[in-house]
């Protein structure tokens, strides 16, 4: 034992106000007998894991460690490694082709059939596995296995499936080999080092195969697979981004093929605004490929382009001079204000890195990013189009509100909460096929006279104004073109990722203005969208999957017969020994002062930073000490500076609220300043502006071993979708949430280098006490562990949050556009009293069945619900209605002149939602003074 601090001025420094025993430690030997190991605490039912696996035992305090057979000691700092799960190789599982890029373009259905047959051989683990329960005679594990083999059978015959559509139809086969010449050169010119799909990856796009076919098939060839929502389910990091990019390219493809030529395909959608930023330069480059190659093989239509289409950090409209709220004035805009616009630095044409920038565009209203290589395709083969529908000279980038609703990016990437706006914008209606004309200077417009607005200077002096922009399809110089209708309206695919965030409130607003949208596409003659949804921790999914879509959930990957392995993920191993992706740590600093965790935080980060420097030192100058104490030679200690440089020079600390952050920082100041170290940090939260963010990712990925910047501080804001394979040592300041918060957040390091994970738990906290006496069970079951999603689309007062919304959503983007009745509708609400008081329109009954249908449950999932609960849902949901259609049509004169979501609001008690995060109402706050403007600015820092 040792006594670390003998007087109480020397441990207050460390947060220790009183003399204490720290690092005790405890050995003992087994000198009679034999040990076995104790039942883990926390082991689920389930076949995978057996009543033998267990630990040496379970300390008070501390951790017990099993040195050798009758050799035992504690620890008090518990660690636990987490093996590295990767994907087989096609040679792994027997495949005689690999899954390469290239030999699928070139011999798609040979690479495929070796594929589907080794799916098949896997079969003989199953086999295995039942025949090894049978003869234990447990009948119950028996039952389970048989049970998630039917689903992997259930795989098999899906991607069989399709493999046998690729073989009967030249289309679309030739839609996938574009698709993955597409994702070769995408995959180039970013520099990544693989060539080719991960087996998962290839097998969920073989299983939608049927859904991209499906979009443009007869009614009688159809299965109607859109019904069904896919979950891609495989661990942080593994790649799933890359799958549906492979998708949302086949379908675009195919789609142009059939003779689609305009409209949107897929509306890939984030919970976190960071999510979307971080995987929009991924995209870019798929579907710049995609346009290449379009334009090769003489495909007609639109080009393939993106939009950026985000509840907030993006200007709604650009075109009038009257600002208001989100809106800019484009001709105003600086330089540097419009460089905050740029999404991607990197031309996805050419992958010229840092080539792009922004400029204007006046004459047509556009923000555009550009490329500077003059020789990029973009500047050299993009054409103008037939009528003012093509790229050229640009990118193909839309980041305004406006912009995408006139131009229909190929593309959406957004957030959960973009959805909203479905509620207060008519023009959302373009997405479903209800704009059916084109000027060439504006674009999409839903008459033959463009009404959108163009920029032209003022008759004196140097200023610009706005006005109508004039054109139509008869009389004016430069004349709209009326097109076809658009096949398959609305979006094709709805990409969800992360979908274990859409929980709670935000699930449950969110939930009602899914069946909301796909009513509205139905509506509008489209088939309901293919929901593809994306997670690595989540459970209960088919619950999950029915409160917000509406339709059934299926898993793929399907579990595997074998703890943590499966045929499309296996545990690497070196020998008999498996590696490591992350070793976790637990830390119960002794402080009984408010605040130790976070004191303890910046202590390990600045500790562990003092070592990288130590190293860094004394392998620059071969120090013999420094050599053994890492075990290499001289000769490899070039090579490991250069890795101790690049991959551990950084490192993470992750607060699970903001108000740690400031502590933290306070300490590190105070660390530094104690060890006369010229370190700095930088701050991530959700107050963090989204171009600082990518800025300090950027400033990780690229810096110099001697930067002095050596701690990112972040909130939640990082925990998904933030991929740096420099942050190798993390720092979680306290125990997340959730265990699934848990997950994600640990995650961020040892993307590709194994990581360190260590959690500073607190011991006056009972339940981070208990994750440190049980640290080894925790992690062993982590993925068991994890909670299942709070959501329920029937909970109280969920109704009359949303039900306004979806009152104006019908009115706006489905009724206006009804032949008759619906053109006499506008944005107030005495337009609809006078055609809700037409006896000779049937206008009220067909509204009536329309927002009903919105909210209600269909015929084929009602016995998914407790019956008693879809009663009093749907008397509620047809009460609420008739209540609203009464009131406005028997509309007073006070209400007469009020916009229509006012006048819902007078009767609904709440106006249409502008963001699911709205829970109460909003109350503003201005100041009334400079002194207490400055309280303000404060509190908002």
């Amino acid at each position: 034992m040792t006594q670390n601090n003998t007087d109480s001025m020397t441990g207050r420094a460390y947060g220790l106000l009183r003399p204490s025993l720290l690092d005790v430690g405890f050995e003992a030997n087994l000198l009679i007998g034999r040990q076995f190991d104790v039942p883990h605490r926390l082991q689920p039912e389930d076949y995978r894991y057996q009543l033998e696996d267990g630990v040496a035992g379970y300390g008070v305090t501390c951790a017990i460690e099993k040195v050798s057979e009758q050799r035992f000691r504690t620890n008090s700092m518990p660690v636990f490694a987490q093996a590295r799960v990767d994907a087989p190789s096609p040679k792994d599982v027997g495949m005689p082709l690999p899954a390469s890029f290239q030999l699928l373009k070139d011999q798609p259905l040979e690479v495929l059939n070796g594929f589907l047959s080794a799916l098949k051989n896997y079969r003989s683990v199953w086999d295995s596995v039942e025949a090894d329960l049978g003869q234990a005679g447990k009948t119950a594990e028996l039952d389970a296995v048989r049970k998630d083999r039917q689903d992997y059978d259930r795989e098999i015959d899906l991607i069989e499936d399709g493999i046998d559509l690729l073989r009967e139809h030249d289309g679309l086969r030739r839609c996938f080999s574009l698709m993955n010449e597409a994702m070769k050169r995408a995959i180039e010119l970013q520099g990544k080092a693989f060539d080719g799909w991960h087996l998962f990856q290839l097998g969920f796009v073989l299983m939608q195969v049927r859904s991209v076919y499906e979009r443009h098939a007869l009614v009688h060839e159809r299965k109607c697979v859109a019904k069904t929502a896919d979950v891609l389910w495989f661990s942080t990091g593994g790649g799933k981004t890359e799958a549906y990019l492979g998708i949302i390219a086949f379908g675009m493809l195919y789609a142009r093929l059939r003779g689609r030529l305009y409209g949107t395909t897929a509306w890939m959608r984030f919970p976190l605004r960071m999510l979307s930023a971080q995987q929009f330069q991924r995209l870019s480059y798929v579907v710049a490929q995609a346009e290449v190659l379009r334009c090769r093989e003489g495909f007609q239509g639109h080009p393939f382009t993106v939009g950026y289409y985000t509840g907030s950090g993006t200007p709604s409209r650009i075109s009038r001079s009257d600002v208001k709220g989100a809106d800019i004035w484009l001709p105003e805009i600086d330089e540097d204000s419009l460089d905050r616009y740029r999404f991607i630095t990197d031309c996805p044409y050419c992958g010229q890195r840092g080539s792009v920038h922004m400029a204007r565009d006046i004459d047509k209203v556009r923000m555009l990013h550009r490329c500077s290589s003059v020789d990029c395709w973009s500047n050299t083969k993009a054409k103008e189009g037939a009528y003012g529908e093509g790229i050229a000279g640009e990118i193909g980038i839309f980041v305004s509100d406006e912009e995408c609703y006139r131009y229909l990016p190929t593309v959406l990437v957004g957030t959960v909460d973009k959805l909203a706006v479905i509620a207060h914008n008519e023009k959302f209606a373009g997405y479903l096929g209800a704009f059916r004309h084109f000027c060439p200077e504006h674009g999409f417009t839903a008459d033959a006279k463009c009404k959108h607005q163009r920029i032209r200077k003022v008759l004196q002096g140097n200023g610009y104004e706005s006005a109508d922009c004039g054109n139509n399809s008869r009389t004016s110089k430069i004349r709209t073109m009326q097109l076809a209708p658009m096949l398959d309206p609305g979006f094709s695919f709805l990409i969800q990722d992360e979908l274990h965030l859409l929980r709670e409130s935000l699930g449950n607003f969110d939930a009602h203005y899914e069946t909301l949208l796909q009513t509205l596409q139905v509506g509008h003659g489209g088939q309901a969208s293919k929901v593809l949804a994306a997670t690595a921790t989540i459970k209960d999914f088919q619950n999950h999957i029915l409160h917000l879509y509406m339709r059934p959930g299926r898993r793929f990957p399907s579990p595997g017969a074998l703890r943590g392995e499966s045929f499309y993920a296996r545990i690497s191993r070196d020998g008999d020994e498996p590696l490591v992706r992350r070793w976790f740590a637990g830390v119960l600093p002794l402080s009984f002062s408010r605040g130790g965790t976070e004191k303890a935080a910046a202590e390990v980060a600045t500790r562990y930073l003092d070592q990288i420097d130590e190293w860094l030192e004394g392998l620059a100058a071969q120090d013999p000490q420094i050599l053994a104490q890492i075990g290499i030679s001289p000769e490899r200690a070039g090579v490991v500076l250069d890795y101790v440089g690049k991959f551990l020079n950084t490192d993470l600390i992750y607060a699970n609220q903001k108000r740690q952050t400031t502590a933290i920082m306070e300490h590190l100041d105070n660390v530094n300043a104690r060890d006369n170290k010229a370190r700095s940090y930088r701050l991530l939260d959700g107050q963090t502006p989204l171009d600082n963010i990518l800025d300090a990712i950027h400033q990780v990925e690229n810096k110099a071993p001697n930067d002095p910047m050596r701690h990112l501080v972040a909130t939640s804001v990082v925990s998904h979708g933030v991929d740096i394979a420099e942050l190798n040592f993390m720092v979680l300041d306290g125990w997340p949430r959730s265990t699934a918060e848990y997950i994600q957040s640990s995650a961020r390091s040892g993307r590709v280098q194994p990581g360190i994970v260590m959690s500073i738990l607190s011991s006056g906290k009972l339940f981070e006490s208990g994750v440190f006496l049980n640290f080894d069970d925790y992690h062993f079951f982590l993925d068991k562990l994890v909670d299942s999603v709070p959501i329920n689309r029937f909970a109280p007062n969920v109704m009359q949050r949303t039900l306004p919304g979806v009152f104006t959503a019908v009115i706006l983007n489905w009724a206006k556009f009804q032949p008759g009745w619906g053109v006499m509708l506008n944005r107030y609400a005495s337009q609809l009293h006078k055609v809700l008081n037409d006896a000779t329109s049937d206008a009220r009954q067909r509204l009536r069945e329309m927002l009903v249908r919105t909210l209600d449950v269909p015929a084929d999932v009602v016995h998914e619900f407790d019956i008693r609960v879809l009663a009093s849902f749907k008397m509620q949901l047809e009460d609420e209605v008739d209540r609203g259609l009464h009131r406005l049509q028997n509309l007073n004169a006070a209400s007469a002149d009020k916009d229509l979501g006012t006048a819902l609001e007078s009767i609904y008690q709440f106006p249409p939602m502008r963001s699911f995060r709205d829970i109460e109402n909003q109350v503003e706050v201005v100041s009334a003074g400079l002194k207490e403007k400055r309280t303000l600015s404060a509190l908002g820092r």
